[in-house]
């Protein structure tokens, strides 16, 4: 069996090379088709994902939180994926469901 931290940077590459494709899709594929790939169900699922796999490698390996500059930059991914969430008309619609 494989080591499962090199098993977390090679999954946290493949998202990141994922990400790059994606943002160049959504670049040239106009803004309302952009919003709509990147709101949709397959998509949400890979937020969620992302900011799971983002977590997993600050609880995974130590210098990232040791280290201020690198607990800046994945913390600062973290809250941005999740902003974005919730700044998004579903995220809207799950707040106003929690909050009342």
């Amino acid at each position: 069996m494989r080591d499962p931290l090199r098993i977390i940077l090679w999954a946290a590459l493949s998202a990141v090379a994922l990400l790059t494709v994606l943002s160049i899709v959504g670049a040239s594929c106009g803004t309302g088709k952009a919003a709509a790939l990147f709101n949709s169900p397959p998509l949400v699922v890979f937020w969620f994902l992302w900011i799971g796999l983002l977590l997993v490698g600050l609880l995974s390996f130590r210098r990232l939180v040791r280290s201020p500059g690198l607990l800046a930059v994945h913390l600062g991914c973290v809250l941005l994926l999740v902003g974005a969430m919730l700044g998004s008309k579903r995220g809207h619609g799950v707040v106003a469901a929690l909050t009342g």
